[in-house]
């Protein structure tokens, strides 16, 4: 598995799997595609990134990282198929979203779902104008040291790059809880 935290982002991507669920290497390997892609790009500027959401926009990606349990100390690399959509509300720019599907690098299946729920604002990225996201991920999802489903409350945030916003992403974490997640996810139109 390779971990990047390069602008603090690491790629994602999701390709279509029929009714199984994707093994480690296809979301890892999509990962690699995505993430190449999305280095080559700019920040969104804010102006941009604000026509690109009128209207609403729908990105599909994978999130990866490292699931970590508090009380062993154990550390797995896990990937997982993500979903974000993000719609200009009364000129907030609002994100919501869905981590699912998610299997560790040994291909064990994870059961459970991570919600995204954020706000975009105006700040700085890379000595840029942009639009960052601040927001929350939280459910549950089974723990792969333990079997039993653990609730996850983790901090996500992120922002949209290339001209027209064609890519988001950013970092994911959680400092507290049983089962702790840290990584990167990126998505594409």
């Amino acid at each position: 598995m390779r971990l990047i935290y390069l602008v603090s982002i690491a790629a994602l991507g999701l390709s279509a799997c029929g009714g199984s669920q994707p093994t480690y290497d296809v979301l890892n390997s999509n990962a690699d595609r995505i993430f190449d892609a999305l280095i080559a790009e700019d920040p969104t500027t804010v102006s941009r990134a604000t026509d690109a959401f009128q209207g609403g926009a729908s990105y599909t990606g994978v999130a990866y990282g490292t699931l970590q349990g508090t009380g062993n100390g154990q550390i797995v690399g896990f990937v997982s198929s993500t979903q974000v959509d993000v719609a200009l509300n009364n000129s907030a720019v609002e994100v919501s979203g869905t981590m699912n599907n998610f299997v560790t690098e040994d291909e064990q299946n994870l059961a459970g779902s991570l919600s995204i729920d954020g706000e975009m604002n105006p700040g700085t990225s890379q000595g840029s104008p942009s639009l960052i996201l601040d927001g929350t991920l939280s459910g549950s999802l089974e723990s792969p040291f333990t079997g039993s489903n653990v609730n996850i409350a983790a901090t996500i945030g992120g922002l949209p790059f290339g001209d027209d916003a064609e890519y988001i992403g950013g970092r994911m974490f959680d400092q507290d809880g049983n089962l702790l997640i840290d990584g990167s996810w990126v998505a594409e139109r």
